[in-house]
């Protein structure tokens, strides 16, 4: 299959000598990518992921997707009282649908948490694409360009997101593609452009508020286009729609702590200090 896809690569960059370098960057980092998911467990070099199959008080993000794939709710006790249970749900909810139907397909690997990483390296191989593509934008050099996306496709946090079973892995491929729609609407002014930078941002939200950020460069280009545009009401109303599809989205959860715990909107647990 590695193979075969490398192939369908290659052929589709045709035999420009900087396309071919492009190709064999993304081939050699999709490579590197499978490699440290095979060799790399459900608990090794993880973050907050901790142990499946093991009661921690409900406290990571492994007892998260356990929870929710036995329960099928969401934990209904002040977030602030398990650790990583106040950030918003979305990751944990996918890797519970998937790790569902998984182990419904093969019951004898029921406890083969390994397979949840199929996911990991997804998000960071739609990372990379989405990198590409932004990069691709950017009006860098030919030279520039190789330089630019070899950073981003071996960056070694990239990488190790790519068997990460924590929301980080999802939140930053979601960031970069609501960056990524909003620099198309920014070129073509396609409104379906706004509203899909809209979705991912929420759906950002929804994995890690601090996707939230991505909302700098967002920002930025709409208020550049509004001072540019002879168009400002119907500017305006996009935006209106652009924060109406966002917002609740990526804060639902937020919203519902509050009104259930009075857990603050902008609430952040490092180890165990609440900040």
């Amino acid at each position: 299959g590695f193979a075969g896809m490398s192939f369908v690569l290659i052929k589709k960059e045709g035999r420009d000598k900087d396309r071919i370098i492009i190709c064999a960057v993304t081939v050699a980092a999709i490579l590197l990518r499978t490699f440290y998911v095979l060799y790399t467990g459900a608990e090794q070099r993880q973050h907050d992921v901790g142990e499946f199959d093991t009661y921690l008080e409900n406290n990571y993000h492994a007892e998260y997707i356990e929870y929710l794939l036995e329960n099928h709710r969401l934990l209904d006790e002040d977030v602030r009282l398990h650790w990583q249970f106040y950030p918003p749900p979305l990751h944990h909810i996918i890797s519970a649908l998937f790790f569902g139907v998984y182990r419904s397909l093969s019951p004898s690997m029921a406890h083969n948490w390994d397979a949840l990483q199929a996911l990991s390296l997804l998000w960071s191989l739609i990372t990379m694409a989405a990198s590409r593509r932004i990069i691709a934008m950017a009006g860098f050099s030919s030279k520039g360009e190789i330089l630019a996306y070899l950073i981003a496709a071996m960056h070694p946090q990239l990488i190790v997101f790519s068997g990460a079973l924590n929301n980080d892995p999802l939140s930053v491929m979601f960031s970069l593609l609501a960056v990524y729609f909003i620099l198309k609407w920014y070129e073509d002014k396609k409104n379906h452009h706004l509203y899909l930078s809209s979705v991912m941002l929420g759906l950002g939200m929804m994995a890690k508020l601090s996707a939230g950020l991505a909302a700098v460069p967002v920002a930025y280009l709409m208020v550049r286009n509004l001072i540019r545009s002879d168009r400002r009401i119907r500017c305006f109303l996009n935006y209106a729609g652009y924060v109406m599809i966002c917002a609740p989205l990526g804060l639902w959860y937020q919203i519902r702590s509050y009104v259930l715990w009075k857990v603050p909107l902008n609430y952040l647990e490092i180890g165990r200090a609440h900040v």
